[in-house]
């Protein structure tokens, strides 16, 4: 019985990680900023290599409330850790709609003086 449960558990496991991963698309970088798109909504991601983090978010950065993807419109509801580390970006300006942004996302951002958050994070 235990080994017939943790073979259903093991193939249901299969079965929703496949789900999931199938819903991820590749990400997109437009204007600067790396997305990746699930369920209609925009996530602001960490690009590749740390080197290409450095060279995208440097200096000031505008993150905008939406992006168009072919004849979709996608509106940036979270921020990863996009911007970890990135010792030169010295302005972030964040979109109206943004509901959640992950800890750390601003992490060792040494000239980064403040970020004004919209009153739509939760």
């Amino acid at each position: 019985m235990k080994r017939y449960c943790v073979t259903v558990l093991t193939v249901f496991l299969v079965v929703c990680l496949g789900k999931l991963s199938a819903q991820v698309e590749a990400k997109y970088k437009i204007h600067r900023i790396v997305y990746q798109i699930h369920d209609r909504c925009a996530y602001v991601v960490s690009p590749d290599t740390y080197k290409e983090r450095l060279l995208l978010y440097y200096g000031s950065v505008y993150v905008p409330d939406s992006i168009h993807i072919g004849q979709n419109v996608h509106y940036v509801k979270d921020i990863t850790q996009a911007f970890m580390a990135c010792k030169h970006l010295k302005e972030v300006r964040l979109p109206s709609g943004l509901t959640y942004i992950t800890n750390c996302a601003f992490s060792g951002c040494r000239a980064l003086p403040e970020i004004i958050l919209p009153d739509s994070i939760t």
